[in-house]
């Protein structure tokens, strides 16, 4: 992939070493972050290249994390509960139907009162380059039952400069930065 996206306000709205120790997220490179911070963590991507590099950084970089080439529509398959679910750029390329089965399987794997943190693309981001695009509005439905909105913020993607790809400039892709919190039950 020529651009790697990561979210400006990350650091500044998510600080893992406040948060609880498990985590779960899809980027590799976010699953080694929290790693070397201490947490237990899993990261998932649904092809087998990707969790193999991980594996061998987290090896290099003497890191202890667990790594798993699975279906992130199936993730009520995981035998663990997390603290804390990030999700930084996959959301936004489910379908209607599939956004609601990730959301059933992250109330499975999300312990109550737990937190999602969610990166997506926004609506507000013009043109049709990229994944498809999310309104606030299909967040706040999405997140409707089950689930407390804390906090839904523009936010951007910061992407690698390709002199090749013009496809995002001035400030990277538009995005929504949430917070979710489970429901207590």
């Amino acid at each position: 992939m020529a651009n790697q996206r990561r979210p400006k306000t990350y650091s500044r709205k998510f600080n893992p070493s406040a948060e609880p120790r498990r985590a779960v997220g899809k980027y590799n490179d976010d699953t080694l972050l929290f790693a070397k911070r201490g947490h237990k963590v899993t990261g998932i991507d649904f092809l087998e290249e990707p969790i193999h590099i991980a594996k061998q950084k987290a090896v290099e970089r003497k890191l202890t994390a667990t790594f798993l080439v699975m279906d992130a529509l199936k993730l009520a398959d995981l035998p663990e509960h997390f603290d804390t679910v990030i999700d930084s750029g996959l959301f936004h390329v489910f379908s209607y139907d599939d956004r609601h089965r990730y959301v059933d399987g992250l109330a499975s794997v999300l312990k109550p009162g737990g937190r999602f943190y969610l990166l997506c693309f926004s609506d507000d981001e013009p043109g049709t380059i990229g994944p498809r695009r999310v309104s606030e509005k299909e967040i706040r439905e999405t997140f409707a039952e089950g689930w407390q909105i804390q906090s839904i913020e523009r936010s951007r993607y910061e992407v690698r400069p390709d002199p090749n790809d013009p496809s995002f400039k001035d400030g990277g892709p538009k995005a929504w930065f949430v917070v979710v919190c489970r429901a207590m039950y």
